[in-house]
């Protein structure tokens, strides 16, 4: 009866010198401690996931914004280029100019 194994989920080792009250007070710090390791893990684990979609959010909102910005710059050129006229050359020029100079800057 006493050599059999009847694998209990509660088992703890006796701890020589402890009470019966110490030795449950000793289980229960015990799994206290996994429980909060678990929470620990589980909150980590979530975090980390809250700044891959943050980060993911903010490349989208990036590109999103930058698209945007030049549909917006390309329409006032198209205002001002017709709103000129004869003139429409020199405005020309002055775009092949700007458009360079932003071709520089992203790459």
């Amino acid at each position: 009866m006493f050599s059999k194994d009847r694998e209990c989920e509660y088992w703890y080792p006796y701890t020589l010198g402890l009470t019966p009250k110490e030795h449950l007070e000793e289980v229960k710090m015990q799994l206290l401690e996994n429980s909060r390791r678990d929470f620990e893990l589980r909150l980590f684990k979530i975090t980390e996931q809250i700044q891959k979609d943050s980060r993911k959010i903010a490349t989208r909102s990036f590109w999103f914004n930058l698209f945007f910005t030049l549909v917006l710059i390309f329409l006032t050129c198209v205002q001002i280029w017709l709103a000129l006229g004869e003139n429409r050359l020199i405005f020309a020029r002055l775009l092949e100019q700007l458009f360079k100079l932003l071709i520089l800057k992203l790459s």
